[in-house]
């Protein structure tokens, strides 16, 4: 009861004030990166090593052993019957880079190796792996403010459209999401769907992407 008091609360107070253009495109920028990024690397992932193999290939592994937090390798183990529909952005970039799979040649690196920030002319799928784990970590979860102006959000929305239709061309049968993409530059927001995501943020700061 308390509980549903403060959440009602908090929205009430959240609502007080309208969300500014910044924090629209902040809004519309997390749950792109969110939903359609994650969307992404998880059917990437699942070409590279499906779910039910996955606990099996991490076996014997030292390095992802000692990275892995007990709630990953839960999700791993649990993997041959849920899927791969839990696993976050960081989970997925992390066995995508250090998962070998016997019989089958690793994940290929992106055009500057892993960790790196690909050029525009470096347009691999690794590469926009690369993009998505820059993008879910600097301008997701470690901007000052969950504000983000507009030349700037137009040059990440450019790299996400992009990134979706080279997808696209990979991976025709998957869900368009060049179209899910124009949905979210359309759609309403809310400052309730703001402080959402400042929540979610908060969550992801000690969860980043490293470079190994």
């Amino acid at each position: 009861m308390l509980q549903h008091l403060l959440e009602n609360t908090l929205s009430f107070r959240f609502s007080i004030r309208r969300i500014t253009h910044g924090e629209e495109n902040y809004i519309r920028f997390g749950k792109a990166i969110v939903g359609i990024g994650t969307s992404i690397i998880q059917q990437v992932l699942d070409t590279h090593v499906p779910s039910s193999n996955i606990a099996a290939a991490v076996v014997g592994n030292v390095y992802l052993g000692n990275k892995l937090t007990p709630k990953q390798k839960l999700l791993i183990s649990q993997a041959h019957v849920a899927g791969y529909k839990d696993f976050d952005i960081t989970l997925c970039y992390t066995l995508l880079r250090n998962v070998k799979v016997p019989n089958k040649s690793r994940f290929p690196a992106p055009t500057r190796g892993w960790g790196n920030q690909p050029l525009a002319t470096d347009t691999t799928l690794s590469d926009d792996i690369e993009r998505l784990r820059i993008l879910r970590n600097e301008m997701f979860c470690h901007l000052p403010h969950p504000s983000i102006p507009i030349v700037q959000f137009t040059e990440i929305w450019t790299q996400l459209a992009d990134i979706c239709s080279r997808f696209k061309v990979l991976y025709p049968n998957s869900k368009d999401f060049c179209q899910e993409l124009r949905k979210l530059e359309l759609c309403n927001v809310t400052r309730v769907q703001w402080s959402s995501l400042v929540t979610l943020v908060e969550q992801c700061r000690g969860n980043n992407i490293g470079s190994n």
